[in-house]
């Protein structure tokens, strides 16, 4: 039995604990100072190979910095103005252009995204999001790997006997059906499909 571990991440008020117990499932732990839902995540429904993607807010970015050019500009000529009259007309538009500087450039930096995603191995769906953003990307990266490596365990060999597989599968379905990860339409039918005599080979659910 593998041990349980731990990932903690914080952006501002929001705090995210993910946390993967044994081979059965990550509980995702999430905080604000208003709020708290834990959310559980069955590892027999994760897709074992994750996927990053990648956003930058280049126009965010882009607004943000010219204002900020603007900032300076205006400081400047603050500072070499010789009438104190002007320079008390420059601190407002000062204010306004390195306020609007600030407010785009945070907004640019929370809208760009950099994540590990996993799937749903029945539908696609993405299912867990890590943030590289917020810790150490090679903490996040073992995190990741012994996720991958405990989803795999758990996955059943081609070379298991016909009514093994039946067995084992229809126990899968039943907990997913539990879980209202599929409906109880969806089970039967996913059931009758593995026990019908004219199908060749078993269908994998996962």
């Amino acid at each position: 039995m593998n041990n349980n571990i731990s990932l903690n991440q914080r952006t501002g008020f929001k705090k995210v604990k993910f946390e993967l117990i044994g081979n059965k499932e990550i509980i995702v732990n999430e905080s604000t100072l208003f709020s708290h839902r834990s959310v559980p995540i069955s590892l027999s429904i994760l897709e074992p190979r994750p996927f990053k993607y990648k956003n930058i807010a280049v126009s965010g970015y882009v607004i943000g910095g010219l204002l900020l050019a603007l900032s300076i500009l205006i400081l400047v000529l603050a500072i070499f103005t010789k009438d104190s009259r002007n320079l008390e007309l420059f601190i407002p538009y000062l204010l306004i252009s390195l306020g609007l500087a600030v407010f785009f450039l945070r907004k640019a930096y929370k809208a760009s995204r950099n994540l590990i995603i996993f799937t749903n191995i029945n539908n696609g769906a993405n299912v867990l999001l890590i943030d590289i953003k917020t810790n150490n990307e090679s903490e996040i990266n073992k995190f990741c790997e012994e996720i991958t490596k405990r989803a795999s365990s758990i996955r059943y060999p081609d070379g298991t006997p016909y009514d093994q597989k039946i067995e084992i599968y229809t126990k899968h379905l039943e907990y997913l059906t539990n879980e209202e990860v599929i409906s109880e339409e969806e089970c039967e039918q996913f059931i009758k499909r593995l026990n019908d005599k004219n199908t060749a080979k078993v269908v994998k659910i996962v």
